[in-house]
């Protein structure tokens, strides 16, 4: 029963089946503006080190106009996606929508959720405060054998790094000769910011692996309705 109710979730509550379903062009649009944006980004961070070491300019203009363009057509692709939420919310779900620009997600909206999952476990006779418990119970079970493990352990990805790098830095030191001071300090910064951001996207990167796995963020989604499902129910 446990996977019928994440089977109705799935093609009948979910933001993908009321709201992504009718818009699946744009979406993947955002999609790809957004990591393009990303990873002209991350460009735009290496061709500065050559701008400032090496004394390359032309990849750093380049990598510039490309995240400029990979940005506006992110910021356009978002506020499409949202127009688009809020109309779908409008004709499909019939609940009110945000006035605000870049808002779609009502509470109604929520609340339509909600009674649809209340609706089926009632008509499954599943709306009892321990089955519902127990349903939760097993769902998360289930969300911790979906877990993931790294790809690469961190100790493995830094010792495969750390010689790369190494490299690197003899080559600028050799190329900047009389500037070894300011060589270091730039270094010093720099590595110590790409170590705080490490730090903190490391933190974030199961998160995002979550994110990108359909069943588990159904299921987390699931979790969280049958939670307020469950506070709602008398004893």
């Amino acid at each position: 029963m446990k996977d019928k109710l994440l089977s109705f979730y799935k093609n009948e509550v979910s933001v993908e089946a009321l709201v992504l379903s009718h818009m699946r062009g744009l979406s993947r649009f955002f999609n790809i503006s957004f990591w393009i944006s990303f990873s002209s980004f991350i460009l735009v961070f290496l061709s500065l080190l050559l701008l400032v070491y090496v004394k390359i300019i032309g990849p750093f203009y380049v990598f510039i106009l490309l995240f400029v363009i990979s940005f506006i057509c992110l910021l356009v692709s978002i506020d499409l996606y949202v127009r688009r939420a809020k109309e779908i919310v409008r004709r499909e779900v019939k609940t009110p929508s945000y006035e605000k620009r870049w808002r779609w997600r009502t509470e109604e909206f929520n609340e339509y959720q909600r009674q649809k999952v209340t609706d089926f476990l009632n008509e499954k006779n599943l709306l009892k405060k321990w089955k519902v418990e127990n349903i939760i119970e097993s769902l998360n079970d289930d969300n911790e054998r979906m877990r993931v493990p790294p790809l690469i352990a961190p100790a493995v990805f830094i010792s495969l790094t750390v010689p790369n790098v190494n490299q690197f830095l003899t080559f600028i030191y050799e190329n900047n000769e009389k500037n070894k001071i300011t060589v270091f300090v730039y270094s010093f910064l720099i590595t110590s910011f790409m170590v705080f951001v490490i730090n903190y996207l490391s933190k974030q990167v199961w998160e995002m692996k979550e994110e990108f796995l359909k069943e588990f963020y159904h299921r987390r989604e699931l979790l969280n309705i049958l939670e307020d499902v469950l506070l709602s129910i008398e004893e």
